[in-house]
């Protein structure tokens, strides 16, 4: 794809600000997960699913973080059927990324932005 004028690709420090992000997210949640006080040390992998909503609606504070979460899951859902590029891989891509959001919302997003990020001002009108 071609940049017009007014654009410029993300700079490469941009990138290892990314991927720098990206692992520190990594680690973070691996740690949460497989760690040993972690997820994986009380519950399967698929009870952690459940558990998950019934801790988020046990408290009015934390539904409301259960709403704003669905929310923006949503709206990031209309970005990525946006934002991530045509052809013959697009419906694999976006299965994947939507699958990676529902588990890991933060790891969709920053993978996002690493992989198809293009241009400075991308997300302005």
């Amino acid at each position: 794809m071609a940049l017009s004028g007014n654009e410029r690709r993300v700079p490469v420090f941009g990138r290892i600000v990314l991927g720098a992000a990206i692992l520190i997210f990594l680690a973070g949640q691996g740690w949460v997960l497989l760690g040993t006080a972690g997820i994986l040390s009380k519950y399967t992998f698929l009870q952690g699913f459940a558990v998950f909503n019934d801790l988020m609606l046990a408290d009015p504070l934390t539904t409301a973080g259960l709403i704003d979460l669905i929310v923006l899951e949503l709206v990031f859902a209309v970005v990525l059927a946006n934002g991530l590029p045509r052809g013959s891989a697009y419906p694999w891509l976006l299965a994947i990324f939507l699958i990676v959001e529902l588990v890991y919302p933060g790891l969709a997003g920053l993978g996002f932005l690493f992989f198809y990020w293009r241009r400075l001002g991308q997300f302005r009108p």
